[in-house]
């Protein structure tokens, strides 16, 4: 189906609007942790869910299309020669149709130069599934999807699933998006949605949500798996004894993390180290974007984090019918020079990284962790809000800290998988099963008939 009929379909009203564990133990807390989730899950299937509807339309929109900049991460690129001799590579990377991608996309998700075709990873997924022909698959840009949403949408026989990608947080991005969401709120959900949801995009810019999920499980976990870095989130007194390392909502990535905080970054930024008087000042006029702080970890400096990629599957005797499944772990330390050290992991038990009181880290424990922590947010009271994309997967950010003598781990961060780094050029060749996991994933929880 042409873009631009796909498009029309959407609406003539969107116009109107202006803009430490045994081995033993540790398996007995992941079957008791998984019964309870199964149990739990069973509960909330009876949730009403965005989930539950199907989409015979995928329009990709890009929401920075005014950006000129090179690729340079959530990248897979290509040698022309090589896309044109596999059949297991995506269509977008074959030369002819990456130029009608990029008259769309614009340089800020694809480019091509004589030898390759670098694409950003979500249009590798969204190609996946075109070439899979699941459902009809479009793209367009967020400048111009006003401009072309022309007809009733109660007219048309499809219902469109509106995937959001973007490279970065910046004012022109959030407008963008805030203008999207507006622009379809009032119509059914089985008409037309956008994912990520409002709510959850909201709730994961926010970050705070995030720290107290974790917590909260943390509390209830297997006592070699409680261990939680304090966080402060500015709100009242302040839980810290030192300013920690500073950190900001609605950013991303490594921007806005102030590691060796001033004195007077802190006492600028930081809300909960005013006084009662002034911080009542500030908190009225306290803005969208707020600083908050967390204990320092010297195991995220000296050894890096675990990225550990997980996305469903189904399974009738899951949490609404799909488990996690760990796809690829990755292990990445950033160096003085802040140059970035990837190392994609093998299954053996042991990591031998440095220094050497790091080197007896435990990979299958730590797949079960990251696992654990993913299924226990999936189960949650407000899964369909804050952490509907996990239906699909995440990026579970894995930090290890010394208690005593024992490695103890925790969730630094959950990476949504609609904005996750899948580190595709590290990978084995062609670099895109986790984009065809998450394709897969996307098909059976949204697409199709």
């Amino acid at each position: 189906m042409a873009c631009s009929l796909i498009v029309r379909k959407l609406t003539v009203a969107l116009n109107a609007l202006d803009d430490d564990l045994h081995p033993s133990a540790m398996a007995e807390a992941m079957s008791t942790g998984l019964e309870l989730s199964h149990m739990s899950g069973n509960d909330f299937n009876s949730t009403e869910s965005r989930s539950h509807v199907r989409y015979s339309t995928l329009l990709w929109i890009g929401c920075e299309d005014s950006m000129t900049n090179p690729l340079s991460t959530q990248i897979i690129q290509h040698r022309h020669t090589t896309a044109l001799s596999s059949a297991h590579i995506p269509s977008c990377f074959l030369p002819h149709r990456a130029a009608e991608l990029l008259r769309v996309s614009g340089p800020a998700f694809l480019s091509i130069d004589r030898e390759h075709v670098t694409a950003h990873q979500s249009l590798v997924i969204a190609s996946i599934l075109e070439d899979s022909a699941i459902c009809q698959v479009s793209y367009q840009a967020a400048a111009h999807l006003q401009q072309q949403l022309a007809d009733d949408l109660s007219t048309s026989n499809s219902s469109t699933f509106i995937m959001l990608a973007w490279r970065r947080h910046d004012p022109t991005f959030a407008a963008s998006v805030r203008s999207i969401y507006t622009r379809v709120e009032r119509y059914e959900s089985s008409a037309i949605r956008v994912f990520p949801s409002e709510e959850e995009l909201e709730h994961a810019n926010g970050k705070i949500g995030d720290i107290w999920a974790l917590d909260e499980i943390a509390q209830g976990a297997p006592s070699g798996w409680s261990y939680r870095p304090i966080t402060c989130d500015c709100t009242s007194a302040c839980r810290l004894r030192n300013a920690g390392v500073l950190k900001r909502t609605h950013s991303c990535g490594s921007e806005h993390v102030i590691v060796h905080p001033t004195a007077r970054e802190v006492s600028r930024l930081l809300r909960c180290t005013a006084d009662s008087r002034r911080m009542s000042k500030r908190k009225t006029a306290q803005h969208r974007e707020r600083w908050f702080h967390q204990e320092f970890v010297e195991g995220l400096r000296r050894i890096g984090e675990f990225r550990v990629f997980i996305v469903t599957v189904g399974d009738v005797a899951a949490t609404r019918g799909r488990r996690g499944e760990v796809v690829e772990m990755v292990h990445t330390l950033e160096l003085e020079d802040r140059e970035l050290v990837v190392t994609v992991l093998t299954s053996h038990l042991n990591w031998s990284g440095q220094p050497t009181t790091y080197t007896q880290i435990d990979i299958q424990e730590l797949k079960m962790f990251a696992l654990y922590v993913f299924d226990n947010l999936r189960n949650r009271p407000d899964w369909s809000k804050n952490f509907e994309s996990l239906e699909i997967g995440a990026r579970v950010d894995v930090g290890v800290t010394i208690v005593g003598e024992s490695c103890r781990y925790f969730v630094n961060e959950v990476t949504r998988i609609y904005e996750a780094d899948f580190f595709a050029e590290w990978l084995a060749q062609p670099g895109t099963h986790i984009c065809r996991a998450v394709s897969l994933a996307f098909e059976e929880v949204f697409l199709g008939p």
